[in-house]
């Protein structure tokens, strides 16, 4: 009995050691299943696969444990782009990614590139108690690398533009730069949108204003419009919504595509919605995207912005 107990003292003393030493360890994490779909390729998928439930493990245990997201670790898995965007999310809210039988949907949109879809995770603001559901993409190369990293577009859209675009690869143009918009809000990125806006861009910003209705004498709300310029427009988005330290929700809807004669070229009338907790804003969008070049050329032509709190009353200045 006497030797029993000394046998399993140093055995306890080693378990507390552990678990003390490394408190950011979860055990039950470790059995991720992850499951890519829609491959030609098994043998060269399966070292995404894998690399996938590493970057998983790295991202949840931070989550889990309130630390900082672990640039050493991920950089073996990740090139420099997406692990920059990486920090930069991490910077402004913690997030995981949502671990029960995970299947993800692929596609191959070059011979040495696949598209990782529909990938959920949970957001934790720092400001606010509530989590938030989110989807995002990863891009990887055949070398099971993460290229890059992007807020996806809503699935039924993707499954829309897919099925119903003659041309393939248009669509991926059109469904890349929608994700990319949306990712430089989330990610308060205003050098993209720089790029993207025309300097003769129409612009119109609309805001609250008060009047009195002469017929009644009753005093009205109005939602008046004026017109600014491009530097306007970020220089407003940088000290007003990207300096907000919530996270920003950014949706589409009703997003209308109409083709020229010229088949390359695109019209695309986005309504974008914009949350930060219980604020909330809609932005009507039209951009011009010509898919003819190897670069696509993406210009931003109109954007309308509002505050949803009036519906009738519109003045324009």
């Amino acid at each position: 009995m006497y030797s029993s107990r000394r046998m399993l003292y140093p055995i306890n003393i080693f378990i507390i050691f552990l678990l003390t030493t490394f408190p950011h360890i979860n055990f039950a994490q470790n059995n991720v299943k992850i499951e890519i779909k829609n491959t030609p390729d098994r043998v060269k998928i399966k070292k995404i696969e894998n690399n996938l439930k590493k970057l998983t493990l790295i991202l949840n245990n931070a989550y889990a444990n309130d630390r900082k997201f672990s640039e050493k670790h991920a950089s073996p898995l990740c090139s420099q782009e997406c692990l920059d965007q990486l920090k930069c999310i991490w910077s402004l809210d913690s997030f995981k990614i949502e671990t029960n039988d995970l299947t993800v949907n692929s596609y191959q949109i070059k011979p040495n590139l696949v598209e990782l879809r529909t990938i959920p995770i949970i957001i934790k603001p720092r400001n606010n108690i509530n989590s938030i559901r989110e989807h995002i993409m990863l891009c990887a190369n055949m070398k099971g690398k993460f290229t890059s990293l992007r807020f996806a577009l809503e699935h039924q859209y993707v499954e829309k533009l897919m099925e119903n675009m003659s041309q393939r690869a248009h669509a991926h143009h059109i469904i890349e730069f929608l994700e990319n918009f949306k990712t430089a809000y989330v990610m308060r990125d205003a050098s993209y949108l720089q790029t993207i806006i025309q300097s003769d861009a129409l612009i119109l910003d609309g805001f609250e204003n008060e009047g009195l209705n002469t017929e009644n004498n009753i005093t009205t709300r109005y939602l008046d419009y004026i017109k600014i310029t491009k530097d306007q427009f970020l220089r407003k988005l940088q000290i007003g919504l990207f300096n907000q330290p919530d996270f920003i929700r950014v949706s589409f809807e009703n997003i209308m595509i109409d083709s020229s004669m010229e088949r390359d070229i695109y019209g695309l009338k986005i309504l974008q919605n914009l949350r930060v907790n219980n604020a909330h804003e809609e932005n009507e969008v039209f951009v011009l995207m010509d898919v003819g070049t190897q670069d696509p050329i993406v210009e931003l032509r109109t954007l309308q912005s509002s505050p949803l709190c009036i519906k009738d009353n519109l003045r324009i200045q």
